[in-house]
């Protein structure tokens, strides 16, 4: 599905010596929406005059985005329409990342194994991004009355499942090749397994390079695997780079 660009690097991640590392955990920029606060904290999406839109998502899929402008990033369904119907028209930061509903999505056993997802029916990535709760986890740490046990379980499923949804993001966008570059929300898989987002971006811009001058369309395929990139960078690690202004 579609997502929204950026043009710089997010909050949370910074350039140091060539790297870009992370500050704190999946930040975000906070970006103005037409979503009011206790719009903030419902579950579903409702849609907002076309007009005011800067994306069109459908009933089905969900988001990961800022929606308060806070730093803090929370899961929603989407609801409204399907595209065919019309769709649902959304104004969201725009670091967001919406997961795909559609059948031609569908998560592989192999990909759905990746992500420690057992079941015999495949599932889309936004059924599959249900199954990494935040929101519940931030009620906990919201709660005065939690203890230090549940706020300690708590900021470690966040964590653990930030990570997974940046990874089921990263396999998402694989799917497709990439045809719309390295997503910002696939940083925090690539950054926990070691790999330098940079290098991956490189990895993608070479392929379609190499596909446009045979006339083909799109890459020839996927950048390697976090292991295999780990490997690599062992082997040839990337030369520092000055900070680039138009991330994809």
């Amino acid at each position: 599905m579609a997502k929204i660009k950026i043009n710089k690097l997010p909050k949370g991640y910074m350039l140091k010596g060539g790297q870009i590392i992370k500050e704190a955990s999946m930040g975000g920029a906070s970006t103005s929406s037409n979503y009011n606060d206790a719009q903030s904290y419902a579950s579903t999406l409702k849609a907002v005059p076309r007009e005011e839109a800067n994306i069109e998502a459908e009933k089905g899929e969900t988001v990961l985005t800022d929606i308060s402008g806070d730093g803090t990033y929370q899961m929603f369904n989407i609801g409204g329409k399907r595209h065919a119907q019309g769709g649902t028209p959304l104004n969201l930061p725009e670091q967001s990342f919406i997961y795909s509903d559609t059948r031609k999505m569908l998560l592989t056993k192999d990909e759905m194994t990746e992500l420690g997802i057992e079941g015999k029916k495949r599932i889309t990535p936004a059924k599959a991004s249900k199954k990494f709760a935040i929101t519940e986890y931030m009620d906990i740490l919201k709660d005065e009355s939690s203890d230090e046990l549940a706020i300690s379980t708590a900021e470690s499923m966040i964590k653990k499942n930030k990570v997974k949804l940046s990874q089921l993001a990263f396999i998402q966008e694989r799917k497709k090749n990439f045809e719309d570059g390295l997503p910002i929300a696939a940083y925090p898989y690539l950054l926990e397994n070691g790999i330098d987002p940079r290098m991956v971006e490189q990895q993608i811009e070479k392929a379609k390079a190499q596909a446009s001058g045979q006339g083909q369309q799109g890459p020839q395929g996927p950048p390697p695997s976090p292991e295999a990139a780990q490997q690599q960078m062992v082997q040839q690690p990337p030369a520092p780079q000055a900070q680039r202004h138009s991330p994809p």
